[in-house]
């Protein structure tokens, strides 16, 4: 999305705030991907007025995949201006889509390989590669239980921990190419009674490596965590620890995986 205004006075002006999305008409979540913020001043790229760029993304809670097409709904009820101050809208925006050419290119291989960060557990359990973003998806095997209930019916119940130290995955391809598969605000829980906790790590929507993943033989996939020796010279996931030795390859032309 692009906002030209004369309003515009930096980078995060007119920053969406209050907005809601309909997917066939089912309510869905919508995010705002902070890092892909461009700001150009009036005069910059040929703009008479400033312009700013903002991505907006969705993790729907229900599987669009088999769908023929996506009628979407979204409202932008107000706009943040500067402190304390707001634009109201609202403004509303109908689409459809079509989504039989995006399933055509998206490609989902499962996998099964453990990853091990001092005593938690992990499985990877499945890579997605698609022109909109590449994902991994992330078990954790043995979360900590936080405490035990019972419920009105004398139930007992269980909650277990949902926090990690996995940062996110970097994957590289035999020609050398990289890229981030990170937490950020992609990561989605399953917790409360579940004793296996699911983590989705994305690409950046601004930062999918489709380009080049979409014609990779096979790519190794290096798990990341947080650490005390934080290298702040570097970019990326490359500030935190690798864990090296679990890291693992996917045969992508093949849709099948082996471990290291």
């Amino acid at each position: 999305m692009f906002i030209a205004s004369d309003l515009l006075e930096h980078e995060f002006s007119l920053q969406p705030t209050k907005m809601e999305l309909y997917a066939n008409g089912e309510k869905e979540p919508i995010n705002l991907e902070w890092s892909s913020r461009r700001y150009f001043k009036s005069g910059e790229e040929g703009n008479e007025l400033p312009v700013k760029e903002v991505v907006l993304y969705g993790n729907p809670l229900k599987d669009y995949s088999k769908a023929e097409s996506i009628s979407f709904h979204l409202e932008i009820k107000e706009l943040y201006y500067q402190t304390d101050e707001y634009i109201k809208g609202p403004w509303i925006f109908n689409f459809e889509t079509d989504v039989q050419p995006l399933a055509e290119k998206t490609r989902i291989i499962p996998l099964k390989n453990l990853i091990h960060e001092k005593t938690n557990n992990y499985e990877a359990v499945q890579l997605m590669v698609s022109p909109i973003r590449t994902q991994i998806v992330l078990n954790r095997l043995n979360p900590p239980v936080r405490g035990k209930w019972f419920d009105e019916d004398g139930n007992e119940k269980t909650s277990y921990g949902y926090d990690t130290n996995i940062k996110g995955f970097l994957i590289r391809d035999e020609n050398g190419n990289e890229a981030d598969i990170t937490t950020g605000e992609f990561r989605y829980f399953e917790y409360y009674t579940k004793s296996i906790i699911r983590y989705n790590f994305y690409s950046s929507p601004t930062e999918n490596p489709y380009h080049w993943l979409k014609d990779a033989e096979s790519i190794e996939v290096i798990p990341y965590v947080s650490s005390l020796d934080y290298k702040a010279d570097q970019k990326g996931l490359k500030k935190f620890k690798p864990l090296e030795t679990d890291s693992f390859i996917v045969q992508l032309q093949e849709g099948q995986e082996n471990e290291e």
